[in-house]
């Protein structure tokens, strides 16, 4: 199920990421999900990269790259960002 590779990839992208930053789901759905990524992180030249890296620990647990992109990104505050996910398609096999 996506959403057990969702909470999985997070946990994980917490793991390696802290202090600088950290991510927490805020909505779920099989096709989109809302995430608050938090931090000291850099704002300027690498921002992005941040919540593209949660895209990469969904791949490490079997959600191709592909199948996920950001739909929006959200300055939400100073140090915070609110960013929507969308799921085109993801092998519901399993």
């Amino acid at each position: 199920m996506l959403e057990d590779r969702l909470r999985t990839a997070v946990e994980s992208y917490n793991r390696y990421r802290e202090p600088m930053a950290t991510a927490t789901v805020l909505e779920y759905s099989p096709r989109r999900f809302r995430v608050r990524f938090e931090g000291p992180f850099c704002t300027t030249c690498c921002r992005d990269d941040y919540f593209d890296d949660l895209r990469y620990e969904l791949e490490e647990h079997g959600v191709p790259l592909e199948a996920v992109d950001v739909e929006s990104i959200e300055q939400t505050g100073l140090e915070r960002f609110d960013v929507t996910f969308v799921v085109d398609a993801v092998d519901r096999r399993d």
